[in-house]
């Protein structure tokens, strides 16, 4: 079958690969544009068979997860810092009422304030602050249990009163600390007198008791207690 250039018209042999007369190759005239890649204009898709790919769905998911995580984070650390402020000395409280019920020396003394065990025993003698914490978490707790009719099976607590100490009363108290005691006070950064309301449960009898002379100090940055009988920090 003849055939004829698409460039000049000139008949050509089956054949022929160019045209004889103008020298056009054949199916040079009117072809198709090579194709591009249109998926290369935006990395985000992919083309398949011709049709758009979304974008991965691991990777979404992942950059969701790493979200959720730092907002999880950012609310445990405003919880912290909210229950760090507002509950800075209840451990210490807890600590101490625990001590009672069980009436524990030694616990007692290890949350103890160093200033003012030191400034009774320059009073009273070595060890003296001992003997009276040992003296009243007996007698404490014998009442208790008089009053409970048997075990005391638990023991709550509530601030009743509190009195912070100013800063122009606490570096007075502090001097005088170190004037007539001759004690190193300069380790107490702040300091308040509390009233604790207790309740005392037994197996069937419940009992209340007002706790007075406590003196929250706080020394190298915790929170300690002293029990102020003698009114050493009034």
């Amino acid at each position: 079958m003849a055939k004829f250039c698409e460039n000049c018209g000139a008949a050509m042999d089956d054949g022929d690969a160019v045209c004889g007369q103008c020298g056009t190759p054949v199916g040079s005239v009117g072809g198709t544009a090579p194709q591009t890649n249109s998926g290369a204009a935006n990395p985000q898709f992919q083309v398949n068979n011709g049709e758009p790919k979304a974008p991965n769905a691991n990777n979404s998911a992942f950059i969701g997860k790493i979200v959720c995580a730092v907002i999880a984070l950012i609310v445990v650390i405003g919880i912290v810092n909210v229950v760090g402020k507002s509950s800075s000395y209840d451990s210490v409280l807890k600590k101490m009422v625990k001590a009672i019920k069980n009436d524990d020396t030694d616990a007692f003394i290890n949350i103890s304030s160093q200033v003012g065990q030191a400034i009774h025993n320059e009073q009273y003698g070595e060890g003296s602050y001992e003997d009276m914490i040992d003296n009243f978490l007996e007698t404490k707790l014998d009442n208790y249990e008089d009053q409970v009719d048997g075990k005391v099976k638990s023991i709550t607590y509530k601030i009743k009163d509190k009195q912070e100490i100013t800063d122009r009363k606490l570096k007075k108290l502090k001097d005088t600390i170190s004037d007539q005691y001759d004690v190193d006070a300069d380790d107490i950064s702040n300091m308040m007198n509390v009233t604790l309301k207790l309740k005392i449960k037994g197996k069937d009898e419940t009992t209340k008791d007002d706790l007075d002379n406590v003196v929250l100090i706080k020394e190298k940055g915790k929170w300690k207690v002293y029990i102020d009988y003698m009114n050493d920090f009034n």
